[in-house]
């Protein structure tokens, strides 16, 4: 037997293996469960009709997970009169059938586990599919109205287990870290170490782009940032960390204490600042702006981790210059051009580039369908059929009472349409036409021109629908009856749309638009500074997530705003502040009927008739709800938080100040966290908005006096001024043609005089 003292070498080399293998991020499993509804726009409750009814689910996956199992729990309803024989509801996945469910009419509440085979997930984009064969008599009317099923997405879920693996680290891998799907990392830890200067040019500039560089590859997904000054334990390594090397300790993350390994963080700061965390050989690498991707040592001694291996993300320079342009770069780059572990940058964009110009359409432009992404459009088969386009103006698209949008199309439809078969199309919800497809053996319609009132698009996101209902042809006797399957339209993607030029006016304050676009902190002719102010440092992380937020809603980076300690006496045109009602001065709210410093100001909804009304969306002509009247009292804003928007008092030239407030810093963080959610965010309107939760608000309102803000030339903003005050611009028509009343019997009674001295001479 051999002695103990040869076996323990053995033994704790053993141990530190099997330590350094369970600590391997790529072999951690994780386990979740997804609810349907998280992958479907509609409601919560999936209704299929009629004979043959099928509904696709999108669901994303990361690229990092693979998938080692998966379960579909459904629950669903169907109806009593369906035959049990013939009455199925199939489940596909990726085109696949996993699961055939018999609808029975005994038992109309069905529950069922089908199992998605592992090597059926894609990277990427899935698609979950429910078809049912739907069967209530053998001689049925196909749109009969008691074949249906529905099946309740929000208590249907998926379960998975996952695994995340990484084969090769490198900058491409980035968007996967962030990708916006199942796996994807929702909230990031941002890092600088010894950086004590609030108001330095990184605080500033830099870490709000990295912020919003992150929150653009979430895409639709909220993001949360967590930002963290840690100070350098250089001095006392050697203690901690004997006895390995001083230099292995300072390359691991020993800044960060979660022992999760799974989420990539972000170092940032100049090549001075990071010195205390980054290998000589990275170090010897910065030359510039400066981007690297690296997965950091575990630090074990004697058995224990000490230190996790994480993965990070590398944000420097020499100068903290250098430092904004990475962070810039960061935001504009696309991933799968960058096979590399590390970059130096040479170069960035030149200071005319406007972001949003390379997101929105121009006005005065035209464009085709596949311009706009739309890739094909044919609808097949029976039934009532959409197809939705977005199209993006910019946030301040300001068209005159005669302009109009030109919609030229080529499309075309087979033979066998019956009666009720029609071509509608609606913007924003808004019918604009209709045709009926009535030529029995089909037709063809080249340069089919429309022009609609420009109007009726708004500032920001537009949805043009294509509806196409498709009857076939019906046949009389018993029993007999045609699929509908033959029935084809075609819409041609060279099809295309032009875009009037228009003056770039928006009326504010707006909190729709701002959700929506980003604006007026994105804007399209001008990227002057915005500020996001905050009272304390603690806010901070708060700010950043508001600031990823509003790079989203635009849609591109947002180059000059930045993050800025304490409340000066002249805020930028557009601005933010983020406080608690303490930290808040009566000079900010001299343009508004509420106030929340430590005495509150309220407009009352039954002091104004106000009755938690918002007017409609429109540019163009908006009368708000203004409040006369208010009520002051001492009071507390309890668990609720507030946004506030109104005309800049503090500010050089016209621009719209946010107010977000909260009783406490933790507060306001846990509630901007809430609002930068899908649910919530998607309902912000008004001026005047205030929630306690991440579903719904608590009251939305319009109280303070509208204003038009942009660039444009004079009759334009007169006219934007008049229609936004037509009593004022009544009272100056009167004027005006009183005064040439006025001015014409002068020159009458004149003439008359005349005329009576002539006559006597």
């Amino acid at each position: 037997m051999l002695p103990l003292k040869l076996i323990q070498p053995y033994v704790r080399l053993l141990t530190l293996l099997l330590i350094a293998f369970l600590s391997l991020p790529a072999q951690a499993k994780t386990s979740n469960e997804f609810r349907l509804s998280e992958f479907y726009g509609g409601n919560s409750l999936l209704r299929l009709n009629g004979e043959r009814p099928v509904q696709d689910l999108g669901i994303t996956l990361s690229p990092l997970l693979a998938v080692s199992s998966a379960t579909l729990h459904l629950k669903a309803t169907s109806s009593i009169t369906m035959l049990q024989e013939r009455s199925i509801l199939n489940v596909r996945f990726n085109n696949v059938t996993i699961g055939q469910i018999t609808l029975n009419p005994n038992k109309p509440n069905l529950q069922a586990d089908v199992r998605i085979p592992s090597e059926l997930w894609r990277p990427q984009y899935n698609t979950l599919t429910f078809a049912a064969s739907q069967y209530v008599d053998r001689c049925q009317d196909s749109n009969a109205p008691d074949l249906w099923s529905e099946i309740n997405l929000y208590n249907s879920y998926i379960a998975f287990e996952t695994t995340k693996v990484i084969n090769q680290l490198n900058l491409q891998k980035l968007s996967d870290f962030f990708n916006p799907g199942i796996g994807g990392q929702h909230q990031a830890q941002i890092f600088t170490l010894d950086n004590k200067q609030e108001n330095d040019i990184v605080n500033k500039y830099a870490i709000p782009a990295v912020a919003q560089a992150l929150a653009l590859r979430t895409q639709y997904q909220s993001l949360h940032i967590d930002y963290q000054n840690i100070e350098s334990k250089a001095a006392d390594t050697k203690s901690i960390v004997q006895p390995i090397s001083e230099s292995k300790y300072r390359q691991s993350s020993w800044y960060i204490t979660d022992k999760k390994a799974d989420d990539i963080h972000v170092l940032i700061g100049t090549k001075n600042s990071l010195q205390q965390a980054l290998s000589e050989k990275t170090l010897e690498e910065i030359n510039g702006p400066y981007l690297r991707i690296e997965k950091t040592p575990a630090v074990i001694i004697e058995g224990e981790e000490l230190v996790a291996s994480h993965i990070r993300l590398i944000v420097s320079g020499l100068s903290e210059q250098d430092v904004v342009r990475a962070a810039t770069t960061l935001a504009y780059m696309d991933d799968r051009l960058n096979p590399d572990q590390s970059i130096n940058v040479h170069s960035t964009v030149n200071n005319a580039f406007i972001p949003q110009q390379q997101v929105t359409l121009q006005p005065g432009k035209s464009y085709t369908l596949s311009e706009l992404g739309v890739t094909a459009i044919n609808f097949n088969g029976p039934g009532l059929l959409t197809k939705k386009i977005e199209i993006r103006l910019p946030a301040d698209f300001y068209a005159s009472e005669t302009d109009t949008v030109e919609l030229t199309l080529d499309f075309s439809y087979g033979a066998g349409y019956e009666d009720g078969s029609t071509f509608n199309i609606t913007v924003n919800g808004k019918v604009i036409h209709g045709l009926k497809l009535d030529k029995k053996d089909g037709d063809f319609y080249h340069n089919y021109t429309l022009s609609i009132p420009a109007r009726l698009f708004d500032g920001g996101k537009n949805e043009l629908a294509f509806h196409v209902n498709q009857n076939s042809i019906q046949l009389i006797g018993e029993c007999r009856s045609v699929n509908g399957d033959y029935l084809h339209f075609q819409l041609d993607t060279d099809s295309k749309i032009e875009l009037p030029t228009a003056a770039h006016l928006a009326r504010q304050p707006d909190l729709r638009l701002l959700g929506q676009t980003g604006y007026p902190f994105a804007q399209y002719q001008t990227q002057d500074d915005t500020g996001i102010y905050i009272t304390q440092a603690t806010m901070r992380s708060a700010a950043l997530t508001m600031a990823g937020k509003l790079a989203q809603s635009s849609g591109n980076l947002i180059p000059n705003l930045y993050v800025e300690m304490g409340i000066p006496t002249t805020l930028t045109d557009t601005a933010m502040v983020l406080a608690t009602p303490k930290d808040l001065s009566a000079e900010l709210y001299s343009d508004l009927s509420t106030a929340i410093t430590d005495s509150k100001r309220w407009p009352y909804r039954l002091q104004n008739k106000l009755y938690n009304r918002v007017t409609a969306n429109d540019n163009q002509n908006l009368q708000p709800n203004t409040a006369a009247g208010f009520t002051t009292q001492q009071s507390t804003l309890g668990d609720f938080s507030l946004v506030l928007a109104t005309k800049n008092p503090v500010a050089d030239k016209t621009g719209t100040l946010f107010i977000i407030a909260a009783e406490t810093t933790e507060r306001l963080t846990e509630r901007i966290s809430e609002l930068v959610q899908g649910p919530l965010w998607s309902q912000l309107a008004g001026d005047f908005f205030a929630w306690d939760n991440a579903k719904s608000p608590l009251i939305v309102m319009q109280v303070s006096s509208a204003y038009m803000l942009g660039a444009t030339d004079s009759w334009t903003a007169l006219g934007a001024w008049g229609t936004n005050h037509p009593w004022y611009l009544l009272l100056i028509i009167v004027a005006i043609v009183f005064m040439f009343m006025v001015f014409t019997w002068l020159l009458l009674k004149r003439r008359h005089q005349k005329i009576k001295e002539d006559w006597k001479e």
